[in-house]
């Protein structure tokens, strides 16, 4: 099918099958189940206690991205997060070097040798991706028209550009008792003008902040910047209770 590709804005021919979060993902968090299933639900099922259902593979969409975009750009992004950072054996050369601090929840891990450019555009590939998504499941991932242009740019032309233009915090589920084969819809929060979108996956969260020039002041310290550290923050049984509460809004 040809049309115009949200990424590169040029007539091709469209692909049929783009995955928004990336399979490897799924894959090598141990998402899946022996038949290929995971566990999807957003903040309704919650609150009004509906059962939690699995459905088969990942969330993807059809016709939004043309093959050069999708498999040859975005992918080579996906190719360094899957190897650094979600990858099962992962090569010396791209190992971060973790150092956890804190004895009570929770703590905070600073990893060296992550490649800011790499990771932040993969991260950036993932919100734009939900953002032109026609899935319901990521209904609440609408950024501006000048926002939406900027990111776009961004990964596109393969521009991290500054730690404060789209930045995102991550933390970990790992010590709690939320599952880590859960995957919940993204949420969208405004709070003194400025818009975040929340992605919980693979027991682990994205707050993503929409726009350039954010105001990092209250978590200047967490931001991933060109230094290439990571910082992550790991939560307990109760303290990850109550995170995944609050961004759930319950």
């Amino acid at each position: 099918m040809k049309g115009i590709c949200n990424l590169c804005l040029q007539e091709k021919e469209l692909i049929k099958k783009s995955h928004i979060i990336p399979e490897f993902i799924y894959r090598n968090s141990g998402v899946y189940d022996d038949k290929h299933r995971m566990y999807s639900f957003d903040k309704e099922d919650i609150l009004q206690n509906r059962k939690i259902k699995k459905v088969q593979t990942g969330v993807y969409d059809s016709y939004i991205l043309c093959s050069q975009c999708d498999n040859v750009l975005i992918s080579s992004y996906e190719k360094y997060a899957s190897m650094a950072i979600y990858g099962e054996e992962i090569p010396v050369e791209y190992c971060p070097d973790c150092i956890t601090y804190g004895d009570t929840s929770p703590t905070l891990s600073i990893c060296s040798n992550v490649d800011y450019s790499k990771y932040k555009l993969f991260l950036l590939s993932i919100l734009f991706r939900a953002s032109i998504s026609k899935d319901d499941f990521f209904e609440e991932v609408k950024l501006s028209y000048e926002n939406q242009e900027t990111l776009r740019k961004m990964v596109y032309e393969g521009n991290p550009s500054n730690y404060n233009d789209f930045p995102v915090l991550i933390a970990t589920f790992a010590d709690s008792k939320i599952p880590s084969d859960i995957f919940f819809n993204p949420i969208k929060s405004e709070n003194d003008n400025i818009t975040t979108f929340t992605f919980v996956f693979a027991g682990w969260s994205y707050i993503f902040y929409e726009g350039k020039n954010i105001n990092t002041e209250s978590f200047n310290s967490l931001v991933m910047k060109p230094d290439n550290e990571l910082k992550i923050f790991h939560f307990d049984s109760e303290d990850g209770k109550k995170y995944f509460n609050q961004i759930i809004g319950i």
